[in-house]
């Protein structure tokens, strides 16, 4: 699991070990206001921070994102481009599914 935290900066690693409890010497996970404080960011910043961090991990241990247009493009891979209508976020599945 270690290897999952090799290619994150020094920032990313430091919100995902503390919002998970992962540091010596926490008593448990951290808020996202509480990460805010220590990096003098807003609690916004800190869970998008997080959001890239966690996307980052599961590429490198080659799960899906969960970005929305990471999710986008695995329902496009899924249904086909046709199938999927990004003005008005719907789906389509009577192409998707067999006759």
């Amino acid at each position: 699991m270690r290897g999952l935290f090799d290619g994150l900066d020094e920032r990313s690693l430091d919100i995902i070990e503390r919002r998970f409890g992962l540091l010596d010497g926490l008593d448990g996970p951290m808020t996202l206001d509480e990460i805010g404080e220590v990096w003098r960011v807003t609690r916004e910043r800190i869970r998008q921070l997080e959001t890239k961090a966690l996307d980052a991990m599961r590429r490198k241990a080659g799960s899906e994102p969960s970005s929305p247009s990471g999710k986008k493009r695995v329902l496009r891979k899924k249904l086909g481009s046709e199938s999927f209508d990004t003005t008005t976020r719907s789906v389509s599945f009577s192409d998707a599914l067999p006759s």
